[in-house]
């Protein structure tokens, strides 16, 4: 996948400059409230915790195919929210 949610995503890694700011918590917390377990899940791992979908797959005891199904279905959760956002 190239481009797009991923990049904008990639800014939400809560790094010691990012874990201040208050706009990219807020949105943050804006994403997960229309998320369900499961993509929370997927979310705070491969962005907040870094994991490759290896690992998450291993931790959630799941298939990657089954995490490619989900990250998919986040993205097209993502893209409407994101859109409304001024943090970019």
């Amino acid at each position: 996948m190239g481009g797009g949610v991923d990049d904008l995503l990639s800014n939400l890694a809560f790094n010691d400059g990012a874990s201040d700011d208050v706009e990219i918590k807020l949105l943050y917390q804006k994403l997960l409230q229309g998320l369900n377990q499961n993509e929370q899940r997927l979310l705070n791992g491969l962005y907040i915790e870094g994991k490759t979908i290896s690992q998450i797959a291993n931790d959630l005891n799941v298939s990657r195919k089954t995490l490619y199904q989900w990250r998919l279905k986040l993205q097209q959760k993502i893209k409407p929210i994101w859109g409304n956002t001024s943090v970019r």
